[in-house]
């Protein structure tokens, strides 16, 4: 019998189990696993203070902080191991079709999506969309292999974060482009893969939320681990704590009952179905 160790907040419970029940693969969902290629031995990769290690594979490392539903997700790209968008849209995004619709999965069957990948690693939850409909669109664009999969659905001039990733080198930086034009989007992502969020700057108040940050581990004065974060505090508190490991910058994805992960013997899962999700796998041997 499989050991499991629950606590439950409000739309919330932390799920520590020796296996994770698989349910099946959703056809025509859009997901990539191409292999990053690796120019480096890499960075070793280890949890902060205080935090516990709890899965590690090829280049990724998975960290919870005990007493906390906090964890944290290390992706060494230079290592191979890589960071892709998983989506299910409707259509295809164009310039006549700019914000098309996603259909909403629960973060088990967006893991099980990925379930042919023998190096996958864990599956997060991804950025803001707008409705909570079986289908919706997303809030902000993202990018999956040189692909722009959405230009948005929402104009803001609240400050927002993208976090790019080109082969085995990641950025975050200030995404100002004001249109939702198809093409001005695209331009505006020059990367392979690109998820536009906000910045920490924007909302309040203490919740579960998601970031992204990333860090040059080996200090040779390139980006190559991306840093998946899941915690329970202020926006304050996360960037400040993403600093303190090196990321100068940090992308706020969707929070709430939205944050949620999964791996192979840890998840952190909520009853609400997401449009999009990030799936981390490790370099393949």
């Amino acid at each position: 019998m499989t050991a499991r160790i629950t606590r439950v907040v409000p739309l919330l419970a932390l799920l520590v189990s020796a296996a994770c029940a698989d349910t099946p693969t959703r056809p025509g969902v859009a997901a990539s696993a191409k292999a990053a290629q690796p120019v480096s031995a890499g960075v070793t990769l280890a949890c902060p203070s205080g935090w516990s290690e709890r899965e590690r594979g090829r280049g990724v490392l998975l960290c919870l902080r005990p007493g906390t539903f906090d964890a944290i997700a290390f992706v060494d790209l230079s290592r191979g191991a890589r960071v892709m968008s998983l989506s299910q849209g409707l259509s295809a995004a164009s310039s006549s079709n700019r914000s098309p619709q996603f259909r909403r999965n629960s973060i088990g069957d967006w893991w099980s999506t990925t379930h042919l990948t023998p190096s996958r690693f864990c599956v997060f939850n991804g950025g803001f969309y707008q409705a909570h409909a079986t289908t919706t669109e997303l809030t902000f664009p993202f990018k999956l292999n040189w692909s722009l999969k959405t230009a948005g659905a929402h104009t803001t001039t609240l400050p927002r974060r993208v976090l790019t990733m080109d082969g085995d080198r990641a950025s975050i930086r200030p995404y100002t482009e004001s249109s939702r034009d198809f093409d001005r989007v695209n331009r505006a992502l020059p990367a392979q893969h690109a998820i536009v969020g906000y910045s920490t700057s924007v909302g309040g108040g203490r919740n579960i939320r998601t970031y992204l940050g990333v860090r040059d581990g080996n200090r040779d004065g390139a980006m190559e681990t991306v840093m998946v974060y899941i915690a329970f505090g202020t926006l304050e508190n996360a960037h400040s704590f993403l600093r303190g490991l090196g990321s100068a910058d940090v992308v706020q994805l969707d929070g709430g009952p939205s944050s949620q992960f999964m791996c192979a013997n840890t998840h952190l899962r909520t009853v609400r179905p997401i449009p999009h999700a990030l799936a981390l796998y490790g370099a393949r041997s």
